[in-house]
């Protein structure tokens, strides 16, 4: 159900911008097994303008959770021809999980406190959604 409400604010907020380019952050608190990310992630793929200037980012503590929903997701995206590229030395200096293709990015937080620092700067210049 949630992620029919993603969907529906989404088609809303590119009918308002129209449709021009701008940046989407979806942020996922405690993703879980990845399935609602992986859900709007998959339907977002089948609608305009798809899969461009999205940022994905969850905030997982669980390190097994973590890895299977990079799995879900990366698998997913692998197979519609999207290849995200993990960014070892960004992941190395601020101790998060980036992955970074042409269409979007995907970062992984271990807190809350760890992803406010990374992105403050970048709030205010993108459109959040938080699940």
């Amino acid at each position: 159900m949630v992620g029919v409400w993603v969907m529906v604010a989404l088609q809303k907020l590119w009918q308002i911008k129209g449709n021009k380019d701008f940046k989407l952050n979806l942020i996922e608190l405690g993703g879980g097994s990845g399935r609602l990310m992986f859900h709007i992630i998959r339907i977002l793929n089948e609608l305009k303008p798809g899969l461009h200037n999205i940022n994905i980012q969850m905030i997982e503590v669980n390190p097994y959770l973590r890895l299977n929903q990079q799995k879900r997701i990366t698998s997913f995206l692998n197979s519609i021809n999207i290849y995200p590229v993990y960014d070892a030395e960004k992941n190395k200096l601020q101790g998060i999980d980036h992955f970074q293709c042409k269409e979007m990015s995907l970062t992984w937080f271990n807190t809350f406190k760890q992803f406010m620092e990374a992105e403050t700067s970048k709030i205010n210049k993108a459109v959040g959604i938080f699940l």
